[in-house]
């Protein structure tokens, strides 16, 4: 075990943060059917009244009124048809295939017809009319106000006024403002006032903005205590303008942390404002304890993120931070075990967000660049010493997938590179819940590594769907159990290392694991996930356990 990654707080605040962000791309939520009340009538979609006896030999069809369909793709409809002589059945069959482009796109109320016309020369005149939204209503909300909802997630889709409608933007947007906790909303579409257009009319749902959840689980180090508690405080809409602050306290032994994050949407297109601040204070024991190591770390981030596509369950965004950290470790007893460093860095990511009808894939690659400016400095004992003036990449990628009788597998990969020696913060930590359990967390740490997880997840058989518990008088409670409860089984490896210490490849560089757990999701008052891990291989060393136990249990009481 790398003592330095165990007692640097710098180190375990970053691996505090990479906990949390793996059991966001792992957890699962139940999909929820959009609700969309379609009042249109079907002519204002499908009309086309066209009546002749009339044949004549096509030489050239005119379109007008198209913006999304290019002419040179619609001319593609008719092309079996020029030079052969033909009546209006032929060009309504076609006529009729070209709406149907239109609304397998998305189009719904847009269409293709034939106006009043006289055909000369063999050309035809066709019209497509590509409806557009006249109304955007939204009701009154307690919490939220309804310009946020209607300028910030509605026309962050694409949604607005005036504009060709097209319901894959409305679904999308609606996800958005049902992913949302606090809010719950469903659309009603009705005929425009105004010839060809759509009203749409959001009917959304709040509560008071507020999430309260204590956890408690053992993914702390030995020499800070394993078992931690967390709190988790945040209020997902402070002004009713979609402004977020989130904030969690981390209790161990020998720990106590703080990380708060506030992000403020800026414009209507999807750009947030994210700011954050972390503090870390720590205090070795275990074997250790004789030396009085303690140790503190301040963070600060800056980030932009800027959407730069979101249609169709397909989300790519972009974000740029910069983030300032300083560490200091010390001990009174032995100087040895003191350190101390300011990070200086800017971090610039890529991220994918893909749904599917088998499931769904989340990607991040991320560019860190460590700046030797604004008071990055550390106190280098010798040239092999880490710097604060590097380049790294890293990146993963998760895939939740469906499988036969009610199961879904997750496969799980990522990796880092960097051709230089990085300090504590900045390096790779495997080992525990996230990357590969049965072993102790961040067991292994170093400037390159990987990560590939394979698990599978079943529904535990034979369970009710519910079962009912008395409640004060003549009230009960109705906790659902059926696809609730989860058995799994998994298979995990991972390999760290220092690109400059010099030192060959060796088996102690590498771990792998194979174990079952259970992942329970009953309400929201109860989530749980409890994995028994085995290490694979070759033992590393003497304190190696055969097994491993991992739980985590938390609840959302607000």
């Amino acid at each position: 075990m790398e003592i330095k990654n165990q007692i640097d707080p710098g180190a375990i605040d970053a691996y505090s943060k990479e906990q949390k962000f793996w059991f966001e791309q792992t957890e699962t939520k139940e999909e929820e059917e959009l609700q969309i009340e379609n009042n249109l009538e079907k002519d204002q979609i499908n009309k086309t009244n066209v009546k002749s006896d009339i044949r004549f030999e096509l030489k050239g069809v005119d379109f007008s009124g198209n913006t999304i369909v290019q002419s040179n793709d619609l001319d593609k409809f008719f092309e079996p048809l020029i030079g052969q002589e033909i009546g209006f059945d032929e060009i309504l069959n076609k006529i009729s295939d070209i709406t149907k482009v239109y609304q397998l796109m998305g189009y719904i109320t847009s269409k293709a017809y034939i106006p009043p016309q006289k055909i000369t020369d063999g050309i035809i005149k066709i019209n497509i009319i590509e409806g557009k939204i006249a109304q955007i209503e939204i009701n009154e909300t307690k919490w939220a106000k309804p310009s946020y909802i209607k300028n910030n997630l509605i026309a962050s889709n694409d949604l607005q006024e005036s504009k060709i409608f097209n319901v894959n933007n409305l679904k999308t947007a609606l996800n958005e403002i049902n992913d949302k906790e606090y809010l719950k909303g469903k659309v009603v579409l009705k005929r425009g006032d105004a010839p060809e257009t759509t009203d749409i009319i959001f009917k959304v749902k709040d509560r008071f903005p507020l999430n309260f959840s204590p956890s408690w689980d053992n993914f702390g180090r030995d020499y800070t205590g394993v078992q931690r508690a967390g709190i988790n405080f945040s209020n997902q809409n402070i002004t009713g303008f979609g402004d977020t602050l989130n904030n969690t306290i981390d209790l161990s032994e020998g720990i106590f942390g703080i990380n708060t994050k506030y992000a403020v949407p800026l414009g209507s297109k999807g750009v947030e404002l994210q700011v954050g601040y972390s503090y870390n204070d720590i205090k070795i024991g275990q074997e250790l304890a004789p030396e009085k190591i303690k140790g503190l770390s301040h963070g600060l981030k800056a980030a932009l993120v800027f959407p730069l596509y979101k249609k169709d369950d397909l989300k790519l965004t972009s974000d740029v931070a910069y983030e300032m950290l300083s560490s200091k470790t010390e001990s009174s007893i032995n100087s040895a075990y003191n350190s101390k460093y300011e990070l200086r860095a800017i971090k610039t990511g890529l991220n994918l967000s893909k749904k599917d009808k088998t499931g769904r894939i989340n990607s991040r690659f991320e560019v860190s660049t460590g700046l030797p400016i604004l008071g990055a400095t550390i106190e280098k004992e010798d040239e092999s010493s880490p710097t604060s003036n590097f380049v790294k990449l890293e990146g993963n990628i998760t895939r939740i997938q469906l499988l036969p009788l009610s199961s879904y597998g997750i496969f799980r990969l990522s990796g880092q590179y960097s051709h230089n020696h990085l300090l504590s913060a900045e390096q790779m930590q495997v080992g525990g819940m996230y990357s590969a359990r049965g072993f102790e967390e961040g067991i292994l740490s170093g400037d390159i590594g990987y990560n590939l997880t394979l698990e599978v997840r079943k529904p535990v058989p034979y369970l009710p769907n519910e079962i009912t518990l008395p409640y004060r008088k003549d009230k009960v409670i109705k906790i659902p159990l059926k696809n609730r409860i989860y058995f799994s089984a998994f298979y995990d490896q991972a390999f760290a290392r220092e690109l400059k210490q010099n030192v060959p490849y060796t088996y102690k560089n590498f771990i792998q694991s194979v174990g079952t757990g259970l992942n329970i999701s009953v309400t929201k008052y109860l989530n749980a996930n409890m994995y028994v891990g085995i290490p694979v291989g070759r033992q590393r060393n003497d304190t190696q356990n055969s097994v491993r136990f991992h739980f985590a249990i938390s609840s959302d009481l607000i």
